[in-house]
């Protein structure tokens, strides 16, 4: 088996488009032959092909034959970049099998629906927001589906520590404990590339390798515990004996910024005033999406068939009206002014943040040298009677 085919360009102007999401990114970047190869290997090797992703991993399986045949992971040119020692991390414990476990979400991911909620057009909000996710109780977090994907945009700066690689969404998986109740709930994290990385030019285990690196995946039960917060459970994660030292290290300064901010999506997903509609992204042919939703139904699976060939595919598109009431701009972390409006706010304090209390907070201009607000009403609320 050939391991270091280099990536075809076919299609690539097409495919650079939605590169923003990770679902579609994952396959962008295993678009070569020797990952389908390996993975129809797996398939025939195994009985159930969820039980194959589960024991071995596509790129996992390619490494283990390179090694097995004293082959190249990567062509001549990219060995100065990609050494054996940073391929093996991928795939080793230290890291958390990284590799594996990418490619075991996004198997889930699939079997479940493929739902993809779109938050960048009010992930700005939700960043600048004065409600701090990390001190909400874990137990109050609601998942729409057992498994989703949530995009919140590289626009956002959540830091990896890696020079212009950015947290930019999470695969997020909940199911029921099948004993002693309760629930148990994980967050993969992934990771955007370089905005001039030649990715379409790197050999395939070069992008297994730069994919994995990007990614970080966390899990817990639901222990009934109401005093666990956002925060102690990404404490909990560095430092519970499952962690090894080179996963508190590489992520330690960022997995609580990346759960803040996928609590904050899941909180926006669970509130009554939600904006969600189901569409196609901004840049598919606008003939082929309104055929799409044609009342046809011949009509209407020609055109999600053509848009499927192309690339496109349904996403859960949210706050779309909302940012367009305030003016936010698209890709742009900074809030427009705007009024916020008079709140009661919970306040965590005290040792091991153990107490808390609700407090007023009045209405204000947020950001009033940007000019004028979009919105001109200013909101009015009285604090609730104790």
């Amino acid at each position: 088996m050939e391991i270091h085919i280099m990536k075809e360009n076919s299609g690539f102007g097409l495919s650079k488009r939605l590169f923003k999401f990770h679902p579609e990114r994952f396959y962008l970047l295993r678009d070569a032959v020797s990952w389908d190869a390996a993975l129809g290997h797996l398939r025939a090797c195994a009985n159930d092909v969820q039980e194959g992703h589960r024991l071995m991993g596509v790129s996992e399986f390619m490494h283990h034959v390179a090694l097995a045949e004293n082959m190249a992971a990567v062509p001549t040119h990219e060995q100065g970049d990609f050494t054996m020692s940073r391929i093996a991390n991928v795939f080793s414990e230290e890291f958390g099998e990284q590799a594996n476990g990418l490619e075991t979400l996004l198997a889930s991911w699939q079997a479940e629906g493929k739902h993809l909620f779109d938050l960048s057009p009010i992930s700005a909000m939700f960043a600048a927001s004065t409600t701090k996710a990390c001190h909400m109780p874990l137990a109050g977090l609601q998942f729409p589906f057992t498994d989703c994907y949530l995009h919140w945009g590289a626009h956002l700066k959540i830091p990896t520590g890696m020079p212009g690689r950015y947290i930019d969404g999470c695969y997020v998986r909940c199911e029921k404990n099948e004993e002693g109740g309760g629930r148990s709930f994980g967050f993969g994290f992934t990771s955007s590339f370089p905005s001039d990385d030649a990715w379409e030019e790197r050999s395939l285990m070069g992008n297994v390798v730069m994919d994995a690196e990007g990614f970080f995946f966390c899990y817990s039960r639901d222990n009934g515990n109401s005093d666990e917060t956002v925060n102690s459970f990404a404490r909990g994660v560095m430092n519970c004996e499952g962690a090894s030292r080179g996963v508190t290290q590489r992520w330690g300064n960022y997995v609580e910024a990346a759960l803040a901010m996928a609590a904050n999506c899941l909180y926006y997903l669970a509130w009554d005033g939600r904006d969600i509609e189901d569409t196609f992204d901004e840049k598919a042919p606008r003939r082929l999406v309104d055929q799409a939703r044609s009342a046809k139904a011949t009509e209407a699976r020609r055109g999600a068939s053509k848009l499927n060939a192309l690339g496109f595919r349904v996403i859960k598109l949210c706050g779309r009206k909302l940012s367009q009431k305030i003016g936010m701009v698209s890709g742009s972390k900074e809030m427009p002014a705007h009024w916020r409006r008079g709140h009661l706010h919970i306040v965590r304090f005290g040792p091991r943040w153990s107490q808390k209390k609700v407090m007023w907070r009045d209405g204000l201009l947020v950001n009033k040298h940007k000019g004028e607000p979009t919105d001109r009403r200013l909101y009015l609320a009285e604090p609730v009677a104790a």
